[in-house]
């Protein structure tokens, strides 16, 4: 079986005031399966919360992650997104 990709942690400042569909950050990986060189992103549900995962999108196909929701820095001014490939 081909080895998944690995993914970049990023870190990621976002204003509490950013607008949805504002973008956030892209995350990068390669592929080292040379039959099968696409990348597909997607969030990793087993690494971020319900309430975190509601907060962002990611693009599938580029790796870019945007905002889908307003932030609340009041309620949380910190959190955690994991992306696969």
């Amino acid at each position: 079986a081909a080895e998944a990709p690995a993914v970049e942690n990023v870190t990621v400042r976002v204003r509490e005031d950013a607008l949805v569909d504002d973008f956030v950050c892209a995350v990068f990986a390669q592929s080292k399966d040379l039959a099968q060189p696409h990348i597909t992103y997607a969030m990793d549900t087993s690494r971020a919360s319900a309430a975190d995962r509601a907060l962002f999108r990611v693009d599938a196909g580029t790796g870019e992650v945007f905002l889908a929701s307003g932030l609340a820095h009041a309620t949380s001014d910190t959190h955690l997104l994991a992306v696969s490939a």
